[in-house]
């Protein structure tokens, strides 16, 4: 298709072996402008990038997580909840990593994983705001609110998806 609007391809002449890697790659430069792109066999232009960005937000919900136990906001079942969340859906992230096999799977899976470490993310927050309600209103047992967000945490940072 690059070849039929003009653009300028390059190809290997055979397959490579890079680091336990074997396959080709192709460029292709549109001469009017300069632009240009790359695609490796397999689909792997930069899909690295994905990756790094769903392991970031589960970092983050991971040490959101120790920093409200810290911060005495959730107990250690909160935190175990809080954590291991976002490990067990790091675990099945290299393990999908295994198993896709086109741009599209790979989209699915850092979206999925990224979507749990985001909702770990906004329920930690959730958590610090009922604290801080709890603390200064204090109708509800206080307990409750926690308990709730905990099992939110539970459901939506891993362990069952």
């Amino acid at each position: 298709n690059a070849l039929d609007i003009g653009h300028e391809v390059t190809i290997h002449e055979a397959p490579i072996t890079q680091s336990g890697w074997t396959g080709a790659g192709y460029t292709t430069i549109d001469p009017a402008t300069g632009a240009g792109g790359y695609m490796i066999d397999g689909g792997s232009n930069g899909g690295w990038l994905k990756v790094l960005f769903a392991i970031t937000l589960l970092v983050l919900a991971a040490v959101l997580a120790y920093s409200l136990f810290a911060a005495g906001m959730i107990g250690l079942f909160g935190l175990i909840l809080g954590v291991g969340g976002p490990l067990l859906s790091y675990k099945q992230l290299l393990e999908g990593l295994g198993t896709i096999n086109s741009d599209q799977e790979l989209n699915n899976l850092t979206a999925f994983v990224s979507l749990k470490a985001a909702a770990s993310i906004l329920f930690g927050f959730m958590t610090g705001s009922f604290f801080n309600v709890m603390n200064s209103v204090g109708p509800l047992n206080a307990l409750q609110p926690f308990t709730i967000l905990n099992a939110g945490i539970f459901f939506l940072s891993g362990w069952f998806f």
